[in-house]
């Protein structure tokens, strides 16, 4: 527990930070499903002149820039939690060892 009152746990900032990383490669494989498949009807509908075909096109265009969005924030979030833990800890090993040292002197 540190002066502001607030107690922080490593370990949940590495379980948050796994559970990002969990969802960065879900979103990896299910949110990449319709890419292929939207092209494909985009450029059928496009070639017998439906409009349909240059929205679906946008549409997926935009799906993949939101998924692709979505991933790199998942990834931000697993990094910074991963790194709040460590920083935490090795404060938290340091402030330990630093009371040892003191306490020699009350012995």
């Amino acid at each position: 527990m540190g002066n502001t009152g607030h107690e922080v746990n490593p370990a949940a900032l590495k379980q948050g930070s796994g559970a990002a990383a969990g969802v960065r490669e879900q979103l990896g494989k299910d949110g990449r499903i319709p890419d292929e498949t939207t092209q494909t009807a985009a450029q059928a509908l496009g070639a017998e002149n439906f409009q349909l075909g240059t929205a679906l096109k946008h549409t997926g265009e935009l799906w993949y820039a939101q998924i692709t969005t979505l991933h790199q924030a998942c990834h931000k979030i697993e990094q910074s939690l991963a790194a709040g833990a460590g920083g935490y800890q090795l404060n938290e090993d340091k402030t330990e060892l630093s009371m040892a040292e003191i306490a020699k002197f009350f012995e």
